[in-house]
């Protein structure tokens, strides 16, 4: 016979991230509790299994200065192989950290 009750994963095994953090690949920004910390995944880019780490926003933020932001667009604005829309959207996003970075000072 089949149980009578679902069961269900254990969840507090997982860690969530207690901060809003942003995706190192897209710059996507996800809310507090969205990325687990030992999986990180990003659903807007797909980069489930790669190596890299998740960062808090206000770290990230902290970390990089106007110029960084004005050579990551330039980068970004040469880059080539990519669909439009992810480049369009990237770029915007870079612009809105950027606009977000000046506003703070």
């Amino acid at each position: 016979m089949w149980p009578s009750e679902k069961r269900t994963r254990d969840t507090a095994a997982v860690l969530k991230l207690d901060a809003e953090t942003i995706c190192p690949i897209c710059l996507e920004r996800y809310p507090v509790g969205t990325i687990v910390k030992d999986y990180p995944y990003c659903p807007d880019c797909s980069s489930e299994g790669m190596d890299f780490d998740v960062e808090t926003f206000s770290s990230y933020m902290a970390r990089n200065t106007e110029a960084d932001f004005d050579a990551l667009l330039k980068h970004w604005d040469q880059a080539e192989g990519f669909r439009p829309e992810y480049k369009a959207a990237k770029r915007q996003r870079i612009v809105d950290l950027q606009a977000l970075k000046a506003a703070s000072l």
